[in-house]
This record gives structure tokens, sequence and C-alpha cells, in this order.
């Protein structure tokens, strides 16, 4: 099930913020759902969020690359270089 969120949270020890699609199984979907965490969504929708190429990112200047990766939630070391900061990104 893929749901999309309605406030931050920490889902396999990734920050995710709200907005976020992630995909979850079932009873969980359902629960937050419920609780009015999420709201459901479906595949297309989160592989449109998730579709990060490498051209993509390419385009994109190093401290466009850095915010990207501080959105998802992920930390970079100082003086990367753009290539090694698209790996990161891409590997998440």
């Amino acid at each position: 099930m893929f749901v999309k969120l309605n406030r931050n949270t920490t889902y396999k020890n990734k920050k995710v913020k709200v907005g976020d699609i992630i995909e979850v199984s079932d009873d969980l979907g359902n629960r937050m759902i419920l609780a009015g965490q999420a709201q459901k969504s479906n595949k297309t929708e989160f592989d449109k969020q998730n579709s990060n190429t490498t051209n993509d990112l390419e385009k994109l200047t190093i401290k466009e690359l850095e915010e990207l990766a501080k959105q998802k939630g992920l930390e970079l070391k100082p003086k990367l270089k753009k290539s090694e900061i698209i790996e990161i990104i891409k590997g998440n």
C-alpha cells in the first residue's frame, strides 16, 4: 500500500516529510489513515516522486543537490563532489 504523509515522521530509519509517499504494509497503512497521519496514494504517484534519474540530478547545482539531500533526510559530509552527492541521493 502507498500512503502520502500528513506529518513528518521517521520510517525505516529515514526521515520522511509531509507530502512524501511511502510504501507500507496494508495493516500499517490503514492504521495511519485512520489516525489521520496519512492518506491513500498509488504507485504512479510514488514513482513520480522518486524519479530522480542521473540526468535530472546532473542538471542541478551542488547547492540544489545538497538541499535535495537535506529534504530527503540525508546527511552529507563536507566537500563532496557533485557525482558523490548524486550517488548518495540515488542510493536512497
